[in-house]
This record gives C-alpha cells, structure tokens and sequence, in this order.
C-alpha cells in the first residue's frame, strides 16, 4: 500500500520556519519499502522541536503509527510503534503503577522524536537521558532493511540515532523500561535563592534527595544576578495512581 501524501506548510513549536512539505503518511511498516518511499525524505513526529528540526520539502509522517506492540506488567518493558506521544504512553501507563523514565518539558512529543533528539528532563542528574532505558530500536534503513537495534546487535547504529535527528533512518519502535511508581503524584518544594551561587549550592545539596531539579533565574538583576526560584520534587508514595485531568480552557467572548 502506498502511503497517502499532501502539501502541507509545516513548522516546529516556534512556528518558523515555514516550510512546505510534501507529507507522506505512514500508517504500516510496509509502507517504508524502497519502492513505495520517495527518496531525500525525512521522519517527521508532532513537531514539537524548535528551529527546523523535522522539516524537509518531504518527510515520513509518523502520526498514523500510534499503536502499543507489547507491554510487559512485571517488568514495565514497552515496546510502542514511533508515532505514540508521551501524552499517550502515561495515560496508559500511570493507572498501571508505572512512569516514564525520562520527562522533556512537554508531555506532546512522539516517542519516536524524543529518540531522534535523546530528550532529558529535570531528572537528567539522576536519570540521565532517554538512551539509558532504551533496549532496542526497530529502524528502517535507506535500503530497506529492517533492523532491530540495541546495545550488542548494530550498536553503532543504535547509539548514532540518539540525537541523531532521525538522519541515521526511519525509527519505527522503540523498546523502552518504564518507571515503577506507587502514587500519581509528585511532592514539589520550592525555594528562593538569592544569587546564582546559592542556586548552583542549593542544585548541588539537593541532587541526591530530589528526582527532579529545575531553575528559574533572573538574570537582569545587576545586583542579585542569577537569583530565582528552585522547584525540586519527587515521587510521593501510598497515594492514588489517578490520571489528572486536562484542564478546561476557557475562552472569553467578544461581543459585537
């Protein structure tokens, strides 16, 4: 089956660039073959990288490769095709006592894109980033081979893909470990500093109490430069294992 196409201008979170795309959906992985897939194109996710990472004049869209393959209760073992968001992927797992690894800013990326960028989040000082709780990677190469990637089978194929920015070919599943947890919730503290040494020490101090670290800071300041605020937290325990809503948006009317 040959995978639908359209035009479509395309841009990152930062909307610029603009670039026009010829957009190839993927919805199987037999729509990956050679014979099917026009040449000098690129993987493209859900587009939530600032700058031009993803855009191309023709790229692979992922959006229809949302599907879970395999999940493991016992060991938090999941395997999902490229195209399942973050977003996805704790709506499925928090219910089950289980989180991922590895957070960015937005729960919107495609799995597949957090690969081709190796993300981090605020708990990259004890978590580091995606690639430590990666197993294996499903990759598509430009000759249509198809490749299960991990650390001891084409390794060097495996470690070049993350950051790789989806140049080292088409990743269509990833095998990651999931995070046990036993509560939804996460206990947060947060404290001022009053320079940029007292929050590098407060950062420094707490980096083995804390899961997650994050900084704001001001910068303008010229006479408390670097002072803001330090948001740390942590799992919390014995709680519900809830989903939390998405918040209702409301939208003020402009009357004529």
């Amino acid at each position: 089956m040959n995978p639908q196409k359209d035009v479509l201008p395309t841009s990152g979170w930062g909307r610029y660039p603009v670039v026009d795309s010829v957009v190839h959906r993927v919805r199987w992985q037999s729509d990956l073959s050679t014979s099917q897939t026009p040449p000098a194109t690129l993987a493209q996710g859900r587009l939530r990288s600032y700058g031009d990472a993803g855009l191309a004049s023709s790229v692979l869209s992922t959006l229809e490769l949302n599907r879970f393959l395999a999940f493991d209760a016992e060991t938090g073992l999941l395997e999902t095709e490229a195209g399942v968001t973050l977003d996805e992927i704790l709506q499925f797992c928090v219910p089950k006592g289980w989180f991922l690894p590895v957070t960015p800013g937005t729960k919107h990326p495609s799995i597949g894109g957090c690969v081709a960028a190796d993300v981090h989040g605020k708990n990259h000082h004890s978590d580091g980033s995606l690639v430590s709780h990666v197993d294996s990677l499903t990759i598509v190469t430009a000759e249509g081979d198809v490749l299960r990637c991990d650390r001891s089978e084409h390794s060097d194929l495996f470690w070049a893909s993350f950051g790789g920015m989806g140049l080292t070919g088409f990743v269509y599943a990833v095998c990651f470990r999931l995070m046990r947890i036993s509560d939804s919730r996460i206990e947060v503290e947060t404290h001022r500093t009053t320079d940029l040494a007292e929050t590098c020490q407060l950062l420094l101090l707490t980096q083995t109490e804390f899961r997650y670290s994050v900084a704001w800071l001001d910068l303008l300041s010229r006479r408390r430069r670097g002072r803001g605020l330090v948001m740390l937290g942590r799992h919390a325990s014995g709680g519900p294992l809830d989903l939390h809503p998405a918040k209702a948006r409301s939208i003020p009317a402009l009357g004529g």
